[in-house]
């Protein structure tokens, strides 16, 4: 039997169901980097890993983050529902961070580019973020995603 939901039950139902798939996908990205053991910086691994790793993390961040940006239409999730730690706060923050200087958006604070030439030999002097989730923060990141969904997921229980 389909049931009918009063209009502000049924938008609060839509993004809790929503976002319980978006922390979902991002918690099997966490997984996965750490079944991978992909941890590290560009220069330290061979063949395609560092590209691996960097669609994985930004898979992520963008999932992860996606749930507490605001959108058109659907209400936000009750902050009392968010109990994070201090540490699981800093990961929080840390990754909308990153969401709004790295993945979703270039910033200018995160990137610096300089010409420089020598004699017959000329190239660009790059600063640009790694796309790195440290094993310890992908571990903590699974933990706190768990929790997260098991509060969304009974938060949006109908009945």
């Amino acid at each position: 039997m389909l049931i009918e939901l009063p209009k502000a039950e049924k938008g609060l139902f839509d993004k809790l169901t929503v976002s319980c798939m978006d922390i979902g996908f991002a918690k099997q990205c966490a997984e996965f980097l750490l079944k991978k053991g992909w941890h590290s910086q560009e220069w330290q691994r061979r063949g395609s890993v560092y590209f691996q790793q960097s669609v994985y993390t930004t898979s992520l961040i963008v999932s992860y983050t996606r749930p507490f940006t605001k959108t058109r239409g659907l209400p936000a999730i009750p902050a009392d529902w968010l109990d994070f730690s201090p540490d699981e706060q800093r990961l929080h923050r840390a990754l909308r961070h990153r969401h709004n200087t790295v993945y979703a958006h270039s910033d200018g604070s995160s990137y610096s580019f300089r010409p420089w030439k020598s004699d017959d030999f000329a190239t660009i002097l790059e600063q640009r973020p790694a796309h790195i989730l440290s094993k310890d923060d992908a571990e903590l990141f699974v933990r706190m995603s768990a929790r997260l969904l098991k509060s969304l997921i009974a938060g949006a229980k109908p009945f």
